[in-house]
């Protein structure tokens, strides 16, 4: 009995290889008759093996570097013109009520460089604030433009105002000791108005250069110094164009 189901198996097993066979060339034939066929049938076919298609992306191209600006040349060197040769361009017979100071502002356009003025006159008028009514004050040709002096006229104004400082020092020295000695109360303030004028002139020097005191320490008086920087701290430095007189 088992024998027969073992050859009824393997007979059937045949049959199905059989009709399988017939089926697929059945297939093929169909295939080769009717190739319009072939696309359908790939369709419903399991897909192996095959790369699904990559959607390329546009690569833009890399920017260009940005290209440097050119460096700007360098601004040439213009020389310092220096400190003009002074001359005198006019005899100026005083006034009553002139000074040094108003006769700055009337012949330069500016009063706050009256000590370059006097330095000029010094050998004449040895006083900077007493000049009487019928002397003869030389006016020179300017040191500059007061606004826009160069390093070297800028120089010879300081020293001028460094000058003008000694002479009130001096003098306020002179009549303060002898006020001191006589006990004569004139002197005394006289000489201390002198000395104040002398802190007021280096205070004023400033404007023209907020390195002045520094510069000019070793000719000023370390009192003065002290007075001179109370004052920059209380009132700042004084400006540049202050009373500039547009000529």
């Amino acid at each position: 009995m088992a024998a027969d189901d073992i050859r009824v198996g393997k007979r059937n097993i045949r049959i199905i290889i059989v009709i399988l066979a017939i089926f697929n060339l059945a297939c093929l034939l169909i295939l080769i008759a009717f190739p319009s066929l072939l696309p359908s049938v790939a369709r419903w076919l399991p897909r192996r093996g095959v790369a699904e298609p990559v959607e390329r992306v546009a690569v833009p191209d890399p920017a260009p570097e940005p290209v440097p600006p050119p460096e700007p040349e360098p601004a040439p060197d213009i020389p310092d013109p220096g400190v003009p040769e002074r001359r005198v361009i006019e005899i100026h017979t005083v006034q009553r009520g002139d000074t040094f100071y108003e006769l700055a502002g009337e012949y330069w356009g500016y009063p706050k460089i009256w000590p370059d003025l006097y330095i000029l006159n010094k050998e004449t008028h040895a006083d900077p604030d007493y000049i009487s009514p019928g002397d003869r004050i030389s006016i020179f040709n300017p040191l500059g433009d007061p606004a826009a002096l160069s390093p070297a006229q800028t120089e010879a104004l300081l020293q001028a105002h460094v000058d003008t400082y000694k002479v009130y020092r001096s003098l306020g020295d002179q009549s303060l000791e002898r006020g001191l000695r006589t006990g004569n109360q004139w002197l005394i303030q006289r000489g201390r108005l002198r000395i104040n004028k002398a802190h007021w002139l280096l205070y004023s020097a400033t404007r023209f250069d907020r390195r002045f005191l520094e510069l000019y320490a070793d000719q000023i008086d370390e009192r003065d110094l002290r007075v001179v920087r109370h004052y920059l701290q209380r009132f700042g430095y004084p400006q540049l164009n202050d009373e500039l007189i547009a000529k």
